[in-house]
Formats: structure tokens, sequence, C-alpha cells
């Protein structure tokens, strides 16, 4: 046999093949554990036996290579039956597989309970403990992908970076593409410090999944945002160690205020030296490093006349001086600043500081000063979140609201409803008010529109924006739909700025409250099975108001006026007849034709309503639309909405005499006929009604039915028909 090939023995064929099934069946069960653990857990850490964990995986193959020598193959078999040895040593290597195959997935079990307790831990904050439960399931699987990314999220909790980093490698060594393992070793090499590699590493995740743009340029500005401030820490350091006049100056005036037992005069004197020191990045990390912000608890002089603004309002001159002196330091230093923004936010004293100085009401600018400072914190992410998350929403709005109706001055009220639309955008605090705003919040905004004076139209327009945001939360926008007095004040807006509309500020005014109204009807949700109900006012109230504003020369306005209009108008009492008798049908179509979409899906639904209830409406209809080629167009549009609508518009005006019979020459059976296929129930409905009209009203449309093939589609629909 020497020399000839491997092919001419078939016995030994089938011992190779055998050897080669035998061997993925080992693989293969390593394969199925890594992909029933799947890549999507996020997790850290290490312990004292951390290297001997992190050494290659062990993953047994069978050396086919000894095998391809015949005289190997004889030497094994030994004997004079080569193929009956050969199938006992194969029936050996198979149960020392699957011997195998059931201790790697006993051992994978206990590691995934190692996991979830791991898990657990990370969850109450015990990072350290989550990386030993992390290790101790790797000393049983080590190649369990899931637990090197998770110890390594733990490990990036406990600072740990270098051991998170080499986790993260090694899990990528495992599965090259997991996204998770990237966004920890990013998180680690910002620890280190390693900022271009950072951003690097995030970049490589769109490689993978196109679909995280969004969190990975979250992740890149977070990672940029860290180096900047890290520069000017540096910077503020550097420059405070080579004596530089302004840096030693913020360290040397921090060092005198630290002083206790002074005179109240003597720190508000070192207050405002400070405020003329700080003016930009290293200054303001400067007084962050040098404990500017621990100055508000750390000296006895100046937390009690802190304490002194939370629990009374008859204050001193001296202390109300000094407390004003120190919000305008605290505002220098966190303006433009997310660190010193977090750092203030997150201070013991700052939630009854915040409530204390709202609740004030002398007039030596306290509540300004707050105003001031919680807007310019609200301005960045980190500051707008520690607001929400640590201060009392429903008390600081109910101050806020009536510092905004207070006496003080316009720009500061203006600043504070500012203040409040920002709040409003977050998702946090709109929850917070959700189930109670029947209670707390829409009477707290009603008092802001009634009391807002008509001349404050820059105040009123923020006001409304506010609302409109909070409005996005559908349990407050339903509250405010359902609120008579809310809705009343709304209504009472648009009817005083639909004759004001000669300054741009004042059809803005227009146009906010018109899309907060708007927003509330057409987006507003019942619960449940509750059924949609009309607005709690008269229709007679609000029709003529917005029937006049079709006319207006603002494109936006129109286009609102005809969306709250069509919501409206399906609810109207006795005051629907005066719209309908009014010469509004061509108004409609007027706007209809020159808006868009949406437009146009408000105006066939308003058409749709009033052909349905006046003679004079559906004849204005026919006059102003001559044989309904308009609304037929409708009738080929991709909207289900305008089909429906269009289709209904239609048959109530096969009332009209004459019409049926000038639309004989048309294809409009053909069409309907083919809207009846639609999935929609609306559509279909309404097709086959306009369908059964035209065929009882005039007979050469029964004969073009049949032609179709329709009968059975009149028929069915017979019973729609009054």
């Amino acid at each position: 046999m020497a020399g000839g090939s491997k092919t001419s023995n078939p016995d030994l064929e089938d011992f190779l093949r055998r050897i080669d099934e035998l061997e993925s069946v080992v693989k293969g069960d390593e394969s199925h554990d890594a992909v029933k653990e799947g890549s999507s857990s996020t997790g850290p850490g290490s312990s004292p036996n951390r290297r001997q964990q992190q050494s290659p995986v062990d993953r047994t193959v069978i050396n086919k290579a000894a095998f391809k020598d015949e005289t190997a193959i004889k030497g094994i078999a030994g004997g004079s039956n080569p193929a009956l040895d050969q199938d006992g040593f194969l029936r050996s290597m198979e149960a020392d597989a699957n011997e195998r195959a059931m201790k790697r997935k006993k051992r994978r079990e206990e590691a995934t309970i190692f996991k979830n307790q791991g898990n657990e831990k990370f969850k109450m904050g015990n990072f350290l403990r989550a990386v030993e439960l992390y290790t101790q399931g790797l000393e049983r699987s080590k190649d369990f992908t899931i637990l090197y990314t998770n110890r390594a999220q733990a490990l990036n909790k406990l600072s740990r970076f270098e051991e998170a980093k080499e986790d993260c490698h090694t899990a990528l060594q495992l599965e090259p593409n997991h996204v998770k393992a990237r966004i920890h070793l990013g998180k680690a090499y910002l620890g280190l410090k390693e900022y271009d590699t950072a951003v690097k590493t995030y970049q490589e995740i769109l490689e993978i999944d196109q679909n995280q743009e969004k969190t990975v340029k979250g992740y890149i500005a977070a990672a940029r945002l860290a180096e900047s401030l890290a520069t000017s820490a540096l910077e503020a350091e550097r420059l405070f160690n080579e004596g530089d006049t302004k840096a030693t100056g913020v360290v040397q005036i921090l060092s005198k205020l630290k002083q206790p037992h002074q005179p109240i005069p003597y720190y508000a004197g070192g207050f405002r030296i400070l405020c003329t020191a700080i003016n930009d990045c290293s200054s303001q990390a400067l007084f962050r490093q040098y404990g500017g912000f621990h100055l508000l608890t750390n000296v006895t002089a100046i937390s009690q006349c802190l304490d002194d603004a939370i629990t009374c309002n008859d204050l001193s001159s001296d202390v109300e001086d000094l407390i004003c002196v120190i919000l305008e330091i605290l505002i220098t230093a966190v303006t433009d600043n997310i660190e010193n923004s977090a750092f203030l936010v997150n201070l013991s004293v700052f939630p009854s500081l915040v409530l204390g100085l709202l609740r004030q009401k002398s007039e030596g600018g306290l509540r300004h000063r707050c105003v001031l400072m919680l807007s310019t914190l609200s301005k960045n992410a980190e500051g707008q979140s520690g607001i929400v998350k640590n201060v009392d929403q429903q008390e600081m709005l109910s101050l806020l609201v009536t510092f905004i109706q207070s006496s003080s001055p316009l720009e500061v009220r203006t600043t504070a409803c500012r203040l409040l639309r920002d709040l409003a955008t977050n998702k946090e605090f709109q929850s917070k008010f959700q189930y109670g705003a029947d209670t707390h919040l829409i009477p707290a905004f009603t008092r802001l529109l009634v009391n807002t004076a008509p001349s404050e139209d820059s105040l009123l327009m923020c006001c409304l924006a506010m609302m409109d945001s909070m409005a996005l939360n559908p349990i407050i926008r339903q509250a405010m739909y359902c609120n008579a007095p809310f809705v009343q004040a709304i209504v009472k807006i648009i009817e005083t700025y639909s004759r004001k509309q000669e300054m741009e500020l004042q059809r803005n005014v227009l146009l906010y409250v018109m899309n907060l109204l708007l927003n509330m009807c057409v987006k507003w949700t019942p619960r449940f099975d509750e059924k949609r109900t009309p607005l709690p006012i008269e229709g007679k109230v609000l029709f003529p108001t917005l029937l006049f504003l079709l006319d207006s020369g603002q494109e936006n306005i129109r286009k609102r006026s005809l969306g709250i209009l069509s919501h409206v108008l399906p609810f109207g009492d006795e005051s629907l007849a005066d719209v309908a008798k009014g010469n509004y049908i061509p108004k409609i179509i007027r706007v209809m034709r020159g808006g868009d979409l949406t437009c146009g899906h408000y105006g066939i639904k308003c058409l749709a309503v009033l052909t349905q209830r006046s003679d004079k409406a559906r004849n204005d209809m026919v006059r102003t639309d001559p044989e309904l080629q308009y609304t037929l167009g409708l009738l080929k549009t991709d909207s289900d909405v305008m089909i429906g609508n269009a289709a209904l518009v239609l048959s109530h005006c096969t009332q009209v005499a004459g019409l049926s019979s000038s639309l004989v020459h048309t294809d409009i059976i053909k069409t309907l006929l083919s809207e009846t296929d639609s999935s929609d129930e609306s559509v279909k409905k309404n097709c086959a009604i306009a369908v059964a009209k035209l065929a009882t009203t005039d007979q050469r449309h029964l004969e073009e039915l049949r032609k179709l093939g329709g009968i059975g589609i009149l028929h069915s629909c017979m019973k729609y028909i009054k």
C-alpha cells in the first residue's frame, strides 16, 4: 500500500468519512450553544484568576492527519480485521464525543445560572458581586460570549477599564459581529481617555448594523464631549500649576470662601469677585474641581442662609443679597457646561432649594434668578434630566405657573414659560402628570390661558407651545380635550386672534393655538371601548370663526381651520344648519384645491357631512364642482380616507336632479366597482352605496353595472339605501 492513493482503500475512505462526521458532531454542539445564547446581552467583570479564565478557548478537534498514513491505520487496527477494529475505535470516539457534549451542555446550564444571578446583582448596583458571578460562570463555560460582555459592562462601572477592554476583545474573538461588545469596548476606551479609539470602535458598529446610526451618533457625541471636558480640566490644572493669574485667582477665592464663621457680606463679596473670574470652560472646571459647589453645604454660614430661604419668606437683606449672588455664580458655572450641570442637579440641597426659592414672595429677585438658573440647566440633557428626576414636578409646575401670572418682568416670566416648554418635551416629565392631569395640569394651563394679558403675545405663544408639547402624551391630550374650561379658553383665544393678524407675532399665536386644538381633536384617542365624543363646547361658538378663517391669507391657518371643522362638524347640533345654509362649499373646495393631501382629507370629510345634512349643500356642491369632476378625481387617489369620503359625497349628491344623467358618459361605475375590492370596510361600503344610488337613479348606470358583472354588489348594498 506504500505510495498508493487513499481512495484505493474503501475501508479507509469510509473510516475517514466517519471521522469527519464525528468531528462535525463535536463542533456542531459548540456552535449550537453559542447561537442559543445569542448576542443581545450587556455586561461586565474580572477576578484574581482572570488571566486563567481568558486563556484561548479549548476547542477539541480530531487530528485527521494522523490517519492519513496507512501504517498508522494498521497500527491502530493491530489485527487481521482492520474494518472491525476501525468500527470499534469509532464507537469509542463517538461515545467519548457524546459524553463531552453532555458535559458541555451541563456546564453551559450552570454558567447560565451564574449569568442570571450576576444580572440581578448588576441591576441592584452591586457591580463587584456581579463580576464575581460572571467569572464563576466563565469557569464553567469559557466560550460563553454573553458572560464576557456582561462582565465588561460591570467592570466599566467599577472603572476597571483595562480588564473590561480585554473581555470585549475576547467576546469579539468568539463573535466578531457582536454589537454590544463594541459598545462596552468603546466605553472602556473612554475610561482610558483614548477618545479617538473609542469613536473608531463606535463607528465599526455601523459596518455591522446600519440601523444603529442614531445610537452610534449619540455615543460618538458623548465621546467628543468627554474629550472636550477632559481637555478643559487639564488646561485648568495646567494654568493653575503654572501660576496663571486667572487660575490661581479662582482657586484662591474659593479657598477664602471656605473659611468658616465669617459675616454674610464677606461671602457675598467673595462670590461677586468669583463671578468675574469664571468666564470660560477652564475656570468653570476649576470651580468644580476645587469645591465651588460644595460651598453650599460645607460652609455653615452659607448653608444656614440657604436653609432660611427654603423654610421662610422673611429674609434679611444681607441673606437675600448673598443668595442672589450665589445664584448668579451657579448660573455662570453651569452655562454651556454639561458636567457642572450634572454636578449641581445632583447636590442634596438642590431640590429643596429650588422649591424654596420659587415660593419666595419678595421682589428682591430670588425667584427671577432661580428661574434663570433652571432655564440654563434645562438647555442640556443632563441638567434637564436632573430637574425632572430630583424636583417635585407638581409643586414646581404650580409655582412656575403662579410666577408666570405675577407682576414680574415679562422677560423673566417668558423665560419661566420657556423652561416649562423645554421640560414638556421630556417624556418622564409628561409621565409624572398624565394620571393627575385633570387635577393638577389642565387647571394650571387654563389659568395661564385665561390670565395672560392680550398684550403679552410672546408669553402666550410660549405657553401654547409648551401645552402643545405636553399634548404629545395621549392621556394628557385626552384630559385637555374633555376639559370644558380649557377648551373654552382655547376657543376664546382663536376668536380674539382671528381678527388680529396684522403682525407676525399675532399670526403665530393664532397658528399655535389652532395647532393645539387640531392635535387635541385629530389625535384624540378614546380609552378602551369609549366612543369619540364631541368637544365640550357648542358648535355655534366655534363655527363662525373657523369659517371666517377659511378666507385667511395664510395657508397654514386655512389648513388648520379646515382640520378643526372636519372634527367638529360631525358632532354639529342645530347650529350646523346655519353652516349648511351659508355659502361655504366653494370656500372648502377652494382651500382643498390649494392645499396638500392632508388638507384634502380634512375638506372631503367636511363636504361629506354637509352634503349629508343639507339640500342646499348638495346643490352648492354640484354647482361649484360641475359633474363632480374634482370629487371623482379623488376616487383615484391612493388614500382610503379620501376615496371613502368622496364616494359618500357622490352618493349624497345623486339626489340632485340631473347629476346621475350627467355622469353616464364617465367611467364612474367601473371606478367605484374597483374600490369595492378594498380591504377597508368603510371604503367598500361607501363605494357600494354610491353604485347603488347611481343605478337606482338612472337606468343606464344599471345597464353598465350589468355589463361589468357588478349586479351582485348592487343587491348586497341595497340594505344601506334609505
